[in-house]
């Protein structure tokens, strides 16, 4: 099958792109030719081309021309959109007639809605509908969590979206040495334990919050490190400082997987905490789960279907409740391992890299199958 893949998002191994990432190389893999229009790092396989003038920079405007101009020179079976990328590729499929398929990765309009552009709060009823036709024309809509699927399935009954989770980053990645983190060489003495807090996108709020917690910790357990890994406050290193519990306290600025990785490896806790607007399951959480270091979250809607019990200490949202559950990840070790290994085995069941090739695989067989 000949695919036109269109992506406003970097491809990337690593970051936001991974999931269209590891499509582009399930697709490949499986003998598909695809021409590739989105700024681009990372080519995963040989049956990818990248369009000429694509680039790690470049504007929308300018990957929508280069869509066009594809279009017109060759006849697709399928164009692969991914997130908003679909609204435009609507219209070209519908221009010379092919299949379209729709990697969702939110829902744009209602109240569970994030629009890409103002223009979606202004006009709710128009976009609405212009979403619900998307839904309504694509071949095959693809969805990573069960909230997504059934936001997407109540927009428009006649839709059947495919669920297939993201997988860990462990999955492409593989450290070539365990040696301790030059990061780690910032604190004034090596930590008797380490605590990884991974602050997940849109989450700005809540830092003294979180710091006040990480202060009550580390007046039971004085020798106790926290890394501070994403959306913190500029403020947040100040806060510290006025907490006194800055020696224990780095604010990590290096976004790379690697370092991420690396740092996750020599952590004895891991806190996850993600925004109180954030309606969809974060990727990261799979990487979190296969680390094999337990896991501290505050309690979201959005985890509950992968964070359990059986999995995580869930806790509330205040300080109080937050560093309870951190002392007993840290004081507890077999209480710990117990929840970190059941994380391990979950991911090793249902979320791996061959089970998320196949399903997309499976998935574009039975597309072309119900067409033909």
């Amino acid at each position: 099958m000949d695919i036109l893949f269109i992506s406003f998002l970097e491809i990337a191994r690593g970051g936001a792109s991974l999931r269209s990432y590891n499509m582009l190389s399930a697709l490949a893999e499986a003998g598909h030719k695809i021409d590739l229009v989105a700024p681009c790092h990372d080519i995963p396989h040989a049956n990818i081309r990248l369009l000429p003038e694509s680039a790690k920079k470049i504007s929308k405007a300018k990957l929508l021309l280069l869509a066009t101009n594809a279009h017109f020179r060759k006849s697709y079976d399928a164009i692969h959109a991914a997130d908003s990328a679909v609204f435009y590729a609507m219209y070209l499929c519908r221009w010379r007639k092919c299949r379209l398929v729709y990697d969702a990765s939110r829902r744009f309009s209602g109240a569970s809605g994030s629009g890409h552009s103002r223009l979606w709060k202004w006009f709710p009823r128009r976009f609405q509908r212009l979403e619900k036709k998307v839904l309504e024309r694509a071949d095959l809509v693809f969805s990573s969590c069960g909230t997504l699927t059934s936001n997407l399935a109540h927009l428009e009954r006649s839709a059947t979206p495919v669920q297939i989770e993201d997988v860990p980053l462990q999955s492409l990645y593989t450290l070539a040495d365990q040696t301790e983190p030059s990061v780690l060489q910032a604190f004034e003495c090596r930590p008797g334990a380490l605590v990884m807090c991974s602050c997940l996108p849109e989450c700005h709020g809540g830092c003294h919050k979180i710091l006040l917690a990480a202060r009550k910790v580390i007046e039971q357990v004085p020798d106790v490190g926290f890394i501070f890994r994403g959306c913190m406050n500029k403020k947040a290193a100040d806060m510290a400082e006025r907490l006194d519990i800055s020696g224990n306290c780095l604010f990590v600025k290096d976004r790379s997987v690697e370092t991420f990785l690396s740092l996750l490896s020599f952590a004895d806790a891991t806190l996850l905490i993600p925004s109180d607007k954030q309606r969809y399951l974060h990727p990261d959480v799979y990487t979190l789960l296969k680390s094999g270091v337990p896991i501290v979250s505050i309690q979201n809607g959005a985890y509950m279907d992968i964070l359990d019990d059986k999995t995580a200490i869930q806790t509330l949202s205040n300080a109080e409740a937050i560093a309870e559950g951190l002392l007993r990840a840290i004081l507890e070790p077999l209480f710990s391992r117990a929840l970190a290994t059941e994380g391990q085995k979950r991911i090793a069941n249902q979320f791996t890299l061959s089970s998320f090739k196949y399903r997309v695989r499976g998935a574009y067989l039975k597309m072309g199958a119900r067409r033909n």
